[in-house]
C-alpha cells in the first residue's frame, strides 16, 4: 500500500516506496540484567537474562530516486501497526480517547503521474489496545513496588544493614529505605508523611510518631526548645488529605513562646480550638475539600470518610473521628478566607469594620457608579446602557430542616456577602408579615403565587433560598438572596430586591420575574410602606418589568404582549433567565446543606456564591467577546431581513406603523402594536355572526321556514355539540380503570343515555333539513337503532360526510364549514395550552419532584398530559378532512395557508425544555436556537381568519410570513421595481391595497421584525459599554490593591506605646513580628493586584478583537450609524 510524507512536496524524478524495515530492535531482542546484592558483607550478582517482544512502529517511509519505468508498489501480506484498529474498538465510544491531537498536515499535492491526490490521514494507534497488550507488564510493575526491588537492605543514609530497622516513605519521591534515625532526622518537617516498615517478608504501616519523631513548635527547622510543651495528654491529631495522623507535637514554652494556635497556623495547621488545642488540619486538606465543595459538591462527611478509608481502608476503628472538628474548621477556614480576600486583613478596622454586603465579588460588567461608569454617566443621551438588569427568583430545593438555631449556631458573616443578615431579615419579617397580604393572580395558575401561602412542609425551618441578581451575566448580588418561609411571598422577595438596591441605585432598572405581572402590580405602593429605601424614596427610578423568556408562554396572551424581552426596546437580547442556570450549580449542595444549622448553611451558601462569581468574573471578557462575535452577526442577518421585508410595504403603513410603536415604547400610548386586534375565532362567535345573517336574510324575506323553532345554522351547531359531547364521553369512558366503582359506572351509563336521548331529537330535525339522509340510513339498516347502538357507532351523516353520497343543502355545508373553522382553531389553542402546561409539568418536576413516589406521580401527569395532546392532534387532523370536503362547495381554500396539515414534528413547544428535546442529544438540544433566531412551528402563529366583504375567510397570516425567511421571500417578490415619488405612499414593485392596511397579522409581523432587528442592534451596544465597564473594573480593583499595599509600607509601621519603649527587647521582637506581618500583608496585596492587571490586560486583548465589529454595520452597500437604530419609515431604501 503507497504512502507519502505528509507536508513534503513531491520532487520531480522521485517517488517514494513503502518497503519493509530492516531487522533490528523492532524484531526483538535478549536483554542481560545483573542483580546485585550484599549477604553477610560480601557482595554478589545474579544474571538473568529476558526477551523483549518487538514494539509496535510505523513503516518507514525511504525516498528512491524514480527508475526509468515505474515499480510496482510491493505487497506485503501482513497488515502494518497502523491497520490494527479495527472490529469493536473501530467504532467505540472511546474513540475520542485515541484520537490524534495534532492537526492533519497532509494536503493535496501534486502526483509525479498527475493530477491532486487525496488526503490521506494516519491512523492512531489505540491506546486501549496497547494496554491490553502490555496489561501483564505493568501489573508486574505494581506487585514490584510491594517488595524492595533493587533497593538493598541497607540504610541510604548511613549504610546500617539492620533488616528489621529498615523503612520507606509512600509520599517521597525516591524509593529508598532508610533506618530509624536516618527516617526520622529526614522526616522532621515532612511529619505527614506515610512510613512502612520492611518485616522481612513485606512493608506494614507504621508511624512517624512509632518512631520516635517530635514535631517542635515555634522555632525554627531544627531549632530545639529549651522548654517545650507537649499536647494534651501527647496526642495530636492532624487531618491531611491522604490520612488522619496521631503525632507527638510539642508546643514551645519558652521565652519566644506565642499563643498555640499561632504557633499551629505558622506551621500552617488550622486549629479546631484555640485554647489547648489537640486537633488541626493542614491548609492543604482544607483548601482541597473547599474546591471539591465547589467543583464536585462533596460533603464534609463524604470527604472525610474517604480520608478515613485512605488512612487504614481495613480496620478503621482506632483511627480517630474528627468529624465536628472538621466542619468547625471547614467553616471558620471559609469565613477568613472569605475576609482575607475582600482586603479585610488589610483594613485597620479590621473584621468588624466589615460592612453589610462588603465581601461580595462583584459583577464587573453591571453599572456601578464610581467604579466602572465613566464620569458623566448621568448626563448620557442613551441612558438605557447603564441601566441595572435584575433577575428574581426561588429555589425550592435549597430547604433547610428544622435542626440546630441560631442561638448554637449564628453563623460568622452577618451579611458580608450574599445572603441578607438574619437579625434585621427577622425583625422586618415579623414588622411586615401581617401588614403585607398577597395579591390574588389575574394571569394564569402560576405555581409561584400558589406556593406564597405554603410552608415548606413538615420538619422544615426554611421552604427554599429567594435570589435577586445580574440578570445578563448571571452573578450573584450583595445581600440578594434569603430564606423563604412560607413559599415565594411577596414580602420575602420585595426585602432581597430593596436590600441588594441599596448597595448600588441606578436611575434605570429592568426587573425579570416570572410572576411579574402580578408581583410588579403594587411593589412601589408596598415600597412606600416599609422602611426607607431606594424604591419608595427615588420616585424618578424608571422600572422596567418583563417576564423571563421561557416563563413568558405560560402567561396569558396580554401579558406575552406587554412582558416580553424580545418586544421590549433598550434591553438587547437578555432573556431573564439567569437565576435558573445559577440553580443549575448550587443545587448540588441541597442534600449537604439542608442538614446543616441556620449559620453554617448561610456562611456555606456564601462561600459557594462566591466562587460562582469568581469563576465568572474571571472569564467575563472571554464571555463577552463570544457574545459580541454571535451578535455581529445576527445583527447584520436581523437588520437585513428587516429592512428587506419593510420595504415591500408602503410607505404610507411603515410610517403610520413605525410611529405606532415608537409612541408605545415610549410610554405615550397604551395600544400595543404587538396585539391583534381580531377577536379569536370561536364557536359562538361564528353562532353571532351567522345569528345577524339569518336575521338579516328574515328582514329580506329570503328565508324559507323548516321548522319554526331550529334555524339550519342552530341545527348544525345542535349536531356538532353533540358529536363533542359523544367524543368526550368516550375518551372518558376508555380511561375507566379495572376497578371503577359502581357509582361511577352508573354516571357514565346515564351519560350515555342522554346523548342516546339527544341524538333521537336531532334525528327528528335531520328528517327535515337533510331528507335524503333517513333513506341512506334504511339502506344500511341504522334507523330507529340509536337507542340499541353503543354510542361509538352512532353516525350523524352531516354534509362533510355524505356530500359525495348524497344531494344535500349547500347552505347547510356552509354552515357547517364556518362552524368546522372555528372548530379547528379553537381545537389548535386548546392544543397550544397543553403543550405549554406539559412544558411547565417538566420543570416542575425537575424543580420540585424527589423521591420515587413524587416522580411516579409526576410521570403520570405527565403520560395523561400527552394522551390529551395526541387526542387533539387526532381531533384537529379529522376536522381538517372534513374542510377540505366542504372546501369545494363553500369555494374557499384560502384557509389552507393557516389550517395546515399537522405532523408529528409541528407539535412542538415554544422552548427546549419540550418533551421532544429531551430525547436528543446535549449537542443537538445546544444547536437549536432562541427567539429571535428561530423558527417555531406553524401551530404558533395561527392568529385565526378575518371576514371580507363577500363574507369569505381570509388567512390573517398571509403575508406575515413565519420568523426572518418570510421577509426575505417577499423582498424577494418585489425586488426589481423602482420606487415613486407619489404623494399617496405607493410604491411600485410593492404590495398596496385596503387589506394590508386592516390586516393586523401584516402589523403584528412588521413591528415583530422590527424589533428583532432592533434588539440585536441593542445588544451590541450594551456588549460594547460592558466590555469598557470590565477593563474599568479591573484597573479600579488593581488600584485597590495597590492602595492596600501602601498602607503596610516599611515606614509607617506602629508598634508601641511610648510607656512600652523602655523594654527595647521587647520593642525589638514587637517591631520583627509587625515586619513580618506588614511583609506577608504586602505580598499578598502586590499579588492580588498582578492578578487584576493580568485579567485588565486579558480583557483589553480580548474586546480589541471584536470591537471594530461591534462598531461597524453595513447594509447592502451603505454603512449605518451603529449607535442608531434602523428605521423604515422613510421613501429610500439603501442600494
Amino acid at each position: 500500500m503507497a504512502s507519502r510524507k505528509s507536508g513534503l512536496k513531491r520532487k520531480k524524478g522521485v517517488t517514494f516506496h513503502d518497503v519493509p524495515d530492516s531487522p533490528g530492535p523492532s524484531e526483538g531482542y535478549i536483554e542481560t540484567h545483573t542483580e546485585y546484592t550484599r549477604r553477610e558483607g560480601a557482595l554478589q550478582s545474579t544474571a538473568s537474562t529476558i526477551h523483549i517482544p518487538p514494539s509496535p512502529v510505523k513503516p518507514k517511509t525511504n525516498k528512491l530516486e524514480q527508475p526509468p519505468r515505474p515499480i510496482e508498489q510491493p505487497q506485503f501480506d501482513q497488515p502494518g501497526p497502523d491497520e490494527h484498529v479495527s472490529g469493536a474498538y473501530a467504532s467505540s465510544p472511546y474513540d475520542t480517547l485515541w484520537q490524534e491531537d495534532e492537526p492533519d498536515i497532509s494536503g493535496n499535492e501534486e502526483d509525479v503521474e498527475g493530477g491532486p491526490r487525496k488526503k490521506q490521514r494516519r491512523t492512531q494507534v489505540n491506546p486501549l489496545i496497547q494496554f491490553t497488550e502490555h496489561a501483564d507488564m505493568m501489573l508486574d510493575e505494581l506487585l514490584r513496588l510491594e517488595g524492595p526491588g533493587k533497593m538493598e537492605p541497607v540504610c541510604s543514609g548511613c549504610t546500617s544493614t539492620d533488616p528489621s530497622s529498615l523503612y520507606r516513605c509512600r509520599d517521597c519521591v525516591l524509593p529508598c529505605l532508610w533506618c530509624t534515625t536516618c527516617l526520622v532526622k529526614g522526616h522532621k518537617t515532612c511529619f505527614t508523611h506515610r512510613i512502612e516498615r520492611w518485616t522481612g517478608t513485606f512493608f506494614e504501616c507504621c508511624s512517624l510518631r512509632s518512631l520516635g519523631l517530635r514535631v517542635q513548635l515555634g522555632h525554627g527547622v531544627g531549632g530545639v526548645c529549651p522548654i517545650p510543651r507537649p499536647a494534651v495528654n501527647d496526642v495530636f491529631v492532624v487531618i491531611d488529605s491522604d490520612s488522619i495522623h496521631t503525632i507527638a507535637l510539642d508546643f514551645c514554652g519558652c521565652h519566644m513562646t506565642q499563643p498555640a494556635s499561632i504557633q499551629l497556623l505558622r506551621a500552617r495547621l488550622f486549629p479546631a480550638t484555640l485554647t489547648d488545642p489537640h486537633t488541626a488540619a493542614t491548609f492543604r486538606v482544607l483548601e482541597t475539600f473547599q474546591m471539591l465543595s465547589f467543583t464536585a459538591k462533596t460533603s464534609a462527611y463524604e470527604f472525610l470518610a474517604a480520608v478515613r478509608r485512605r488512612t487504614d481502608n481495613t480496620l478503621g476503628e482506632g483511627i480517630p473521628d474528627r468529624y465536628r472538628e472538621f466542619m468547625r474548621m471547614i467553616h471558620e477556614w471559609r469565613h477568613l478566607r472569605l475576609l482575607k480576600r475582600k482586603g479585610r486583613g488589610h483594613d485597620p478596622t479590621g473584621v468588624k469594620g466589615t460592612r453589610l454586603g462588603e465581601c461580595v465579588i462583584l459583577c464587573p460588567a453591571c453599572p456601578l457608579p464610581d467604579i466602572n461608569l465613566p464620569d458623566d454617566w448621568g448626563n448620557s443621551n442613551e441612558p438605557w446602557l447603564h441601566a441595572l438588569f435584575l433577575a428574581i427568583d426561588a429555589n425550592f430545593r435549597l430547604t433547610r430542616r428544622n435542626v440546630s438555631n441560631d442561638a448554637k449556631d449564628p453563623g460568622l458573616n452577618r451579611g458580608y456577602a450574599y445572603i441578607v443578615e438574619e437579625t434585621k431579615f427577622k425583625d422586618y419579617l415579623a414588622t411586615f408579615g401581617e401588614k403585607i397580604p398577597d395579591d390574588k393572580s389575574t394571569c394564569n395558575n402560576h405555581d409561584a403565587i400558589k406556593s406564597a401561602s405554603i410552608r415548606g412542609g413538615r420538619g422544615f425551618s426554611a421552604s427554599g433560598l429567594g435570589t435577586v441578581q445580574c440578570s445578563r451575566h448571571d452573578m450573584k448580588r450583595p445581600n440578594g438572596s434569603g430564606d423563604l418561609q412560607k413559599g415565594e411571598r411577596y414580602l420575602n422577595m420585595d426585602y432581597f430586591c430593596l436590600t441588594t438596591l441599596e448597595h448600588n441605585i441606578p436611575a434605570m432598572l429592568v426587573i425579570s420575574y416570572d410572576i411579574v405581572c402580578q408581583w410588579s402590580v403594587n411593589f412601589v405602593s408596598r415600597c412606600l410602606k416599609y422602611p426607607p429605601n431606594p424604591v419608595g424614596s427615588n420616585p424618578a427610578m424608571n422600572i422596567k418589568y418583563l417576564v423571563p423568556k421561557f416563563h413568558l408562554p405560560a402567561h396569558v396572551q396580554k401579558c406575552r404582549d406587554d412582558f416580553s424581552f424580545n418586544l421590549s426596546s433598550h434591553v438587547g437580547r437578555t432573556d431573564g433567565e439567569a437565576p435558573e442556570r445559577g440553580w443549575a450549580s448550587s443545587n448540588d449542595l441541597a442534600y449537604s446543606t439542608r442538614e446543616m444549622g441556620p449559620g453554617s448553611r448561610r456562611d456555606t451558601l456564601d462561600d459557594c456564591f462566591g466562587d460562582m462569581n469568581w469563576h465568572k468574573a474571571t472569564r467575563m471578557a472571554a464571555t463577552l467577546a463570544s457574545r459580541a462575535s454571535e451578535a455581529i452577526h445576527w445583527r447584520q442577518e436581523q437588520v437585513y431581513a428587516w429592512v428587506n421585508f419593510a420595504h415591500t410595504l408602503p410607505r404610507k403603513l411603515r410610517r403610520e406603523w413605525t410611529r405606532m410603536v415608537q409612541d408605545w415604547e415610549q410610554g405615550k400610548s397604551s395600544e400595543n402594536p404587538f396585539e391583534y386586534e381580531n377577536e379569536e375565532v370561536t364557536m359562538s362567535s361564528v353562532r353571532y355572526e351567522l345569528a345577524q345573517e339569518e336575521k338579516e336574510d328574515i328582514k329580506a324575506g329570503n328565508v324559507s321556514v323548516v321548522h319554526k323553532e331550529v334555524t339550519p345554522s342552530e341545527f348544525i351547531l345542535q349536531a356538532l355539540n353533540l358529536e363533542d359531547g359523544i367524543r368526550r364521553h368516550l375518551l372518558a369512558e376508555k380511561g375507566l380503570g379495572t376497578h371503577t366503582t359502581k357509582l361511577k359506572k352508573s354516571e357514565m351509563l346515564e351519560e350515555a343515555n342522554h346523548f342516546r336521548r339527544k341524538f333521537v331529537s336531532w334525528e327528528e330535525l335531520q328528517r327535515l333539513y337533510m331528507p335524503t339522509v333517513m333513506p341512506h340510513r334504511q339502506s344500511l339498516g341504522e334507523e330507529g337503532k340509536a337507542a340499541t347502538q353503543d354510542l361509538q357507532y352512532i353516525r350523524l351523516y352531516l354534509p362533510s360526510e355524505v356530500m359525495s353520497l348524497l344531494v344535500c343543502s349547500e347552505k347547510l355545508a356552509q354552515y357547517e364549514f364556518r362552524y368546522r373553522i372555528a372548530q379547528a382553531h379553537v381545537t389548535l389553542r386548546s392544543l397550544r395550552e397543553r403543550l405549554v402546561v406539559r412544558q411547565h409539568m417538566y420543570g416542575s418536576k425537575k424543580r420540585y419532584a424527589h423521591g420515587t413516589e413524587a416522580i411516579t406521580r409526576s410521570n403520570k401527569k405527565i403520560e395523561t398530559e400527552s394522551r390529551r395532546i395526541a387526542e387533539l392532534a387526532s381531533r384537529y387532523r379529522t376536522i381538517r378532512e372534513k374542510l377540505v370536503v366542504l372546501s369545494s362547495v363553500a369555494n374557499d381554500t384560502t384557509w389552507q395557508d393557516t389550517l395546515k396539515v399537522l405532523e408529528d414534528e409541528d407539535i412542538q413547544g415554544l422552548t427546549m425544555e419540550d418533551a421532544s428535546l429531551r430525547a436528543v442529544g446535549a449537542k443537538e438540544r445546544r444547536g437549536r436556537v432562541g427567539a429571535g433566531r428561530r423558527k417555531l412551528t406553524w401551530i404558533w402563529f395561527v392568529t385565526g381568519p378575518r371576514r371580507t366583504e363577500d363574507g369569505m375567510t381570509q388567512d390573517a397570516n398571509s403575508g406575515s410570513g413565519e420568523g426572518e425567511d418570510s421577509a426575505l421571500s417577499a423582498n424577494n417578490e418585489g425586488e426589481g421595481g423602482s420606487e415613486s415619488n407619489s404623494e399617496d405612499g405607493s410604491e411600485s414593485g410593492e404590495s398596496s391595497g385596503p387589506s394590508d392596511e386592516d390586516d393586523p397579522a401584516l402589523r403584528v409581523e412588521f413591528c415583530s421584525t422590527r424589533a428583532r432587528a432592533h434588539r440585536w442592534q441593542e445588544e451590541c451596544l450594551l456588549l460594547e459599554e460592558e466590555m469598557n465597564r470590565v477593563e474599568r473594573f479591573w484597573d479600579w480593583d488593581a488600584k485597590q490593591w495597590k492602595d492596600r499595599e501602601k498602607l503596610h509600607a516599611q515606614d509607617t509601621i506602629v508598634v508601641l506605646s511610648a510607656e512600652d519603649m523602655q523594654h527595647p527587647e521587647l520593642v525589638q521582637r514587637a517591631q520583627l513580628a509587625a515586619s513580618e506581618l506588614a511583609a506577608g500583608k504586602r505580598a499578598y496585596a502586590r499579588r492580588q493586584a498582578q492578578i487584576r492587571e493580568d485579567l485588565y490586560q486579558d480583557a483589553v486583548k480580548r474586546h480589541a478583537l471584536v470591537r471594530p465589529g461591534l462598531r461597524d454595520i453595513v447594509i447592502f452597500g451603505e454603512r449605518m450609524d451603529p449607535r442608531k437604530m434602523v428605521e423604515c419609515d422613510s421613501r429610500r431604501k439603501p442600494v
